[in-house]
């Protein structure tokens, strides 16, 4: 996704939030193997590829419910634009869209070139289960008005 290949991410959950959103590698890799993914996408993921934490920055553009991108496949999928990578954060991943922790954004304003300014309004992700911001802010969760 940070590289910039990946135009969808697909979820079971819409979302109503537009802007940037860190991206969190799974502590495990995927099921799917590297040659399953060069066959049915095209490309080949890195042979390493750093596991549980914050890997990039990517904006999320559009919520749609079908799209012709190859990625696309599923329920929801978020249109996304703008990918970078950071500098590998080890940081523990959770269910849901919300906002970054302070102490994380802490972290990355040391480690990253990027001015944090851009990043007012930053969201963090690792597998679905929110239907949207709005009823993350209602449940308690990290989600920045």
């Amino acid at each position: 996704m940070v590289a910039g290949i990946k135009d969808i991410e697909n979820r079971t959950w819409p979302t109503q939030y537009r802007g940037p959103m860190l991206v969190h590698a799974s502590g495990r890799r995927d099921a799917i193997c590297d040659d399953e993914v060069k066959r049915r996408f095209g490309v080949c993921p890195p042979a390493e590829q750093p596991l549980g934490g914050v890997i990039g920055v990517v904006d999320i553009i559009d919520c749609v419910r079908d799209h012709l991108s190859i990625w696309y496949s599923g329920d929801w999928g978020f249109v996304l634009a703008n990918a970078r990578p950071l500098p590998f954060v080890a940081w523990k991943g959770a269910l849901m869209l919300r906002h970054a922790p302070p102490e994380l954004l802490a972290t990355l304003r040391l480690l990253s070139c990027h001015t944090m300014a851009a990043y007012e309004r930053l969201s963090l992700t690792a597998e679905p289960s929110l239907a949207s911001a709005a009823n993350a802010r209602r449940r308690g969760r990290w989600v920045r008005p």
